[in-house]
């Protein structure tokens, strides 16, 4: 007796031991993941094909890994699959430690020409992200094999498996975004994933040794066949009526809807957190972090259980009303009520200060007293990136967790397949999954919107309604009449695009103009009168600019235009309110201006609002012939072209947004400086000392206008205010600007006065690497220890 006592705590502690092992490989895991997508928009681009595309290739790889894992762990012994366990996790931190210098240095640097084509694109991301990823998919099916003993510890184990896994994944996309990335940066990073792959095999080593004389799980499986059935034991797919083929098509509707959903989540949260670098990595964190949850809890109660497939069904259900009720009581009064000032929140043009709020924490915690601007930060910081994420989407992604234990239940019912089962079970998933991402990211949002792709999403949920009343009642009809309930429902019910976009900008719907696709969501708000008109321009719920025209976007585009001395051709990344674009075509010498903007409805946008708000600065730049619009990643443009420009810059983005950091880290300023004709510009805005300091250590040559605008260049800047002003007084520079309502001399006169222009020369002293933003360390993008200007 105290034998098989002895014996089965060591089997448990093995398990833990396993299960702790499942979790830091899913915690390394997230961690690739967030880094890899971040490097690899250096070389594909930030825009919605190239962002799908690595998230497609990324799944197609887990789902090969699974397929191929699921058929070897049913032909191996338990200590075998341990073992090709163990490899895998060395194969993913071998190329952990090389992914930096494939992704960023051979693909992005050396090789840039390999991702103009789509197709190529595609090869080259499907290559070089397999690897990695299928060793990621093979780990599930090896350890569900390894550890699981009996068919009736089939679904508690996968589950148990799952679920750790996925919380490890949440606490690992947790820990990147918010303490590795800006602490150590995308490269030092990669070297901590690697560390916990390698810790990960070593402990499985160690394991294995202390298991060699323990039976495998074949030796039972005979035992097993010879016993009586048991009515404890689930019931085999084939006799509830769904057979295993079915089981995986609706597995991989399971995947489309929770991919969608995730892209949707996403969309929402985005505009709500102003575009924050922070709102993936949050994002990343609840949705895992439920499904981890869900799985985990979905194993204490599906032993017990003795109808699965209606649980299962009844849950992938509620997961899509659940999804629904909570949007619909975000953008309802009833929010409103609850949460006083949300709508003033949601209004807000500028970014959340993270700084702000996180010392406000801090200094609250010390009981001191708060500033009333801190105050409301930490509520804007509470509310967005924790409270309203939380409802959003941690129940419907708990309910996704918490069927998977039932689904496993419902199929398995062979010990002799269970490797091939779940690895099945989960290719079949990510199948969903890479549909709902290229459906969802490419198609659907672009020809309906967020609002319609949200109904259409939470319809297909009717299918899983259906089925699950027909299990129960066994009636066709109403089956029916149920999905073509929650149809009508969730049409009537879920916000029209107006309502929604609106609302989430804090504004009533007369009073906005919007458009959206794949790519963001563009608005206009009317926040004037009829006799002083203002709208505010929001990208992704960003306020970045404004009309009329004149101010600093203005000075940004002016003051270089009348520096230089013959500009020619321009290059703005980012278009905007069109301000900026605007105002560096306020020259007779300029021929050709190329504006490329990432948000492909911004000038679609523009165009529907100068309809009904003719601003005459807007309504000059629609006209102009000189500017040729384009569609794209700027900094990948300019990577790609071979054109050479008179002024290259990017308009004015906060340096806390999502991917800022590419324009202001020292190799993108490296690479304007490459495109540049002899004598031409480089121009940013610096809206932290740290961006200034790295303008500062790639040009020999830079003038600093007040204290945000940097000109720079390999030669010597020939600048003499008297000579700017009297540019700005030709007459096709006065009455360019003055058609627009600008005073070009009074705008300019603040930036000009003696002492406000700082020239800097080759002699001048410049940063060292560890005081600037590089593209593998963009410190202003994660740095939420201070703020910005």
């Amino acid at each position: 007796m105290r034998d098989e006592q002895f014996i089965e705590s060591r089997a448990i502690l093995h398990r833990w031991i396993a299960f702790i092992v499942f979790f830091v490989s899913g915690f390394a895991a997230l961690l690739y993941q967030v880094i890899w997508q971040r490097l690899l928009v250096f070389f594909s681009g930030a825009d919605v094909y190239a962002v799908t595309l690595i998230v497609t290739t990324f799944m197609a790889g887990l789902g090969l890994g699974n397929l191929g894992g699921g058929y070897v762990a049913d032909r191996f012994s338990r200590r075998t699959n341990l073992v090709m366990f163990i490899a895998a996790e060395l194969a993913i931190m071998i190329f952990g430690l090389l992914s930096k210098g494939f992704f960023y240095d051979f693909l992005y640097t050396r090789h840039p020409e390999l991702g103009q084509s789509s197709w190529l694109l595609w090869i080259v991301l499907f290559c070089s992200l397999l690897w990695p990823t299928f060793f990621m998919g093979v780990s599930l099916p090896l350890l569900a094999k390894a550890l699981t003993r009996d068919v009736g510890d089939a679904a508690p184990t996968i589950g148990r498996l799952y679920g750790i896994n996925t919380l490890g994944a949440a606490i690992g996309a947790l820990v990147t975004t918010w303490i590795l990335l800006p602490q150590l940066g995308l490269e030092q990073s990669l070297k901590v994933g690697a560390a916990l792959n390698f810790a990960c095999a070593g402990v499985l080593v160690l394991f294995i040794i202390s298991v060699r004389n323990q039976p495998e799980a074949g030796s039972v499986t005979t035992e097993l066949r010879q016993q009586e059935p048991n009515p404890s034991l689930p019931q085999t797919a084939e006799s509830t009526g769904f057979t295993f083929g079915t089981w995986l098509l609706l597995y991989v509707l399971s995947g489309f809807i929770a991919l969608s959903l995730e892209i949707l989540w996403l969309r929402l949260l985005t505009v709500m957190l102003k575009c924050t670098a922070f709102a993936f990595g949050t994002m990343l964190t609840i949705y895992l972090g439920g499904l981890g949850l869900g799985a985990i809890a979905g194993t204490k109660f599906v032993q017990r259980n003795r109808r699965p497939v209606s649980v299962f069904l009844a849950l992938q259900t509620l997961v899509a009303v659940s999804a629904g009720i909570a949007i619909v009581l975000l953008v309802s009064p009833t929010a409103e009520s609850l949460i006083p000032n949300l709508s003033t929140y949601f209004g807000v043009r500028d970014p959340l200060n993270v700084s702000l709020a996180l010392n406000g924490i801090l200094t609250w915690w010390r009981n001191q007293a708060l500033p009333l601007d801190t105050s409301a930060e930490i509520g804007r910081f509470v509310l967005f990136l924790v409270v309203v994420p939380l409802v959003l989407i941690l129940p419907a992604t708990t309910l996704m967790g918490l069927s998977f234990p039932y689904l496993q239940k419902a199929i398995q019912h062979d010990i002799r397949t269970i490797g091939r089962r779940v690895g099945a079970l989960q290719v079949a998933n990510i199948l969903g999954c890479m549909a709902g991402a290229s459906l969802t990211g490419l198609t659907l949002l672009n020809e309906f919107g967020t609002a319609v792709t949200l109904k259409i999403v939470i319809g297909l949920a009717s299918i899983f309604a259906a089925l699950w009343l027909r299990n129960i009642f066994k009636t066709r009809i109403g089956s029916v009449a149920l999905a073509l309930a929650l149809i009508t429902i969730a049409c009537v019910a879920l916000p029209s695009a107006p309502t929604l976009w609106s609302r989430l900008h804090g504004a009533a719907p007369s009073r906005v103009v919007f458009a959206e696709d794949g790519s963001g969501v563009s608005l206009m708000r009317d926040d004037g009168t009829e006799s002083n008109p203002y709208i505010t321009v929001f990208v992704n719920g960003l306020g970045y600019s404004w009309i009329p025209y004149g101010d600093i976007h203005t000075v940004l585009g002016a003051l270089p235009l009348l520096v230089h001395p013959d500009p020619r051709d321009i290059a703005v990344i980012g278009l905007g309110s069109g301000d900026t674009l605007f105002s560096i075509g306020g020259r007779p010498e300029v021929r050709s201006i190329r504006c490329i903007e990432i948000l492909r409805p911004q000038l679609g946008n523009l165009r529907q609002l100068v309809q009904t708000h003719p601003d005459p600065g807007l309504l000059k730049l629609l006209e102009d012939k000189r500017v040729q619009h384009l569609s794209g990643d700027g900094r990948a443009y300019l990577m790609r072209s071979e054109l050479r420009f008179d002024i290259i810059e990017a308009d004015a983005q906060w340096p806390t947004t999502a991917y800022a950091g590419n324009f202001y880290s020292r190799e993108y300023f490296e690479l304007v400086k490459s495109r540049l004709k002899l004598g031409g510009f480089a121009v940013t805005w610096a809206p932290t000392e740290r961006t200034h300091q790295t303008f500062l250590s790639v040009f020999p040559y830079v003038l600093r206008f007040g204290d945000n605008v940097d000109v720079g260049s390999l030669q010597p800047i020939a600048f003499d205010p008297a000579n700017v002003y009297a540019q700005g007084q030709v007459k096709f520079v006065h009455d360019y600007f003055a058609e627009a309502g600008i005073d070009v001399e009074a705008m300019i006169k603040d930036y000009l006065e003696p002492g406000k222009v700082t020239a800097y020369g080759p002699d001048a002293t410049r940063p060292g690497p560890a005081d600037i933003n590089t593209d593998l360390f963009p410190r202003d993008e994660f740095d939420y220890r201070r703020s910005g200007k």
